[in-house]
C-alpha cells in the first residue's frame, strides 16, 4: 500500500491518513470517508538494482532489474532494466549489457536462486551467464529462501528491529 507517496490536494487535507488510516491503526484516524488507495500507483524496484545515495523516487515509477541510479537523481519516469541513469530528472546514461545479454540475465532470473552452493566464474559476465544457464537447465539450482520476514508478516507485535533475527 502507497500511503505516503500520494497527496491528494483537492480534498481538505493533502495527506492520505487524514482520510484513512485504517491500514496503519486499524480503525479510521479522522474521517470515515476513505481516499482509494488502491487508485494510487505503487513504486517497484527490481532485482539486483543500485540505487546511488541521495535518491529520490517519484511514486508510480518502476526501476528496472539490475538498473543502476546514480547519486543525487530524482527518478521521474520508469527505468529501463539494466540501464544506468543520473541526473535531475533522471537520464539514460548507458545500457549496461547488450539487448541479448539482458534478455538472457531476465531469463535466468538468477537473484531466485541460492548461488552460494556454485562455484561460478563470476569475474567473466558471459562465462557466469554460460554456467548458470547450463544448472537452470539441469534442474540443478535450488531456489533461494529467505529467513527475513516480509513486511505483510509485520503487524502491531512485531518490530521492524527483529528482521533477520531467528
Amino acid at each position: 500500500m502507497e500511503v505516503l507517496g500520494r497527496h491528494p490536494t483537492n480534498l481538505l487535507s493533502s495527506s492520505p491518513a487524514f482520510y484513512d488510516a485504517k491500514d496503519l491503526f486499524g480503525e479510521p484516524f479522522l474521517f470515515n470517508e476513505s481516499v482509494n488507495f488502491d487508485s494510487f500507483h505503487h513504486t517497484i524496484i527490481g532485482n539486483d538494482v543500485w540505487i546511488g545515495t541521495d535518491v529520490k523516487i517519484m511514486t508510480g515509477v518502476k526501476i528496472g532489474d539490475g538498473a543502476i541510479v546514480g547519486a543525487g537523481s530524482i527518478v521521474t519516469k520508469d527505468v529501463a532494466p539494466f540501464s544506468v541513469v543520473a541526473g535531475s530528472p533522471a537520464k539514460l546514461i548507458k545500457m549496461r549489457f547488450s539487448d541479448d545479454i539482458i534478455e538472457r540475465i531476465q531469463n535466468l532470473e538468477w537473484w531466485s536462486y541460492d548461488l552460494s552452493r556454485y562455484e561460478l566464474q563470476r569475474d567473466d559476465l558471459q562465462k557466469t551467464i554460460e554456467q548458470l544457464e547450463i544448472l537452470k537447465n539441469d534442474g540443478i539450482l535450488k531456489p533461494y529462501v529467505s529467513s527475513l520476514y516480509s513486511v505483510s508478516e509485520v503487524d502491531s507485535e512485531f518490530y521492524l528491529t527483529d528482521l533477520g533475527s531467528e
